[in-house]
């Protein structure tokens, strides 16, 4: 059986299988050294989005009090922001 995925703030982010087990992985193998870079990428950018905070900013359509990883400004309004969730699917129409 294979575990259970992985959760993310947004329902399951990874799950994984394998035959081989972990400790018999061999990480000098190219492929496997590619696999791992690209893991490390992506964690790498993921906590620098999220780690980013803007303070003193609430978002617009859902109202937190402070927006973590990216900020989405509405071009057309003076004083309209977005948290990356609510951007998704929130569409600004120009008053």
């Amino acid at each position: 059986t294979s575990p259970p995925p992985l959760l993310g703030e947004r329902g399951p982010a990874l799950s994984y299988s394998s035959q081989t087990p972990l400790g018999e992985v061999d990480i000098n193998n190219k492929e496997s050294q590619n696999l791992l870079n690209l893991l490390y990428t992506i964690a790498e950018d993921q906590a620098r989005q999220e780690g980013y905070v803007h303070r003193g900013l609430t978002c617009n359509s859902c109202h937190v009090g402070v927006i973590r990883g990216v900020r989405y400004k509405c071009a057309n309004c003076a004083d309209f922001d977005l948290c990356e969730l609510c951007e998704t699917h929130f569409l600004c129409i120009e008053k």
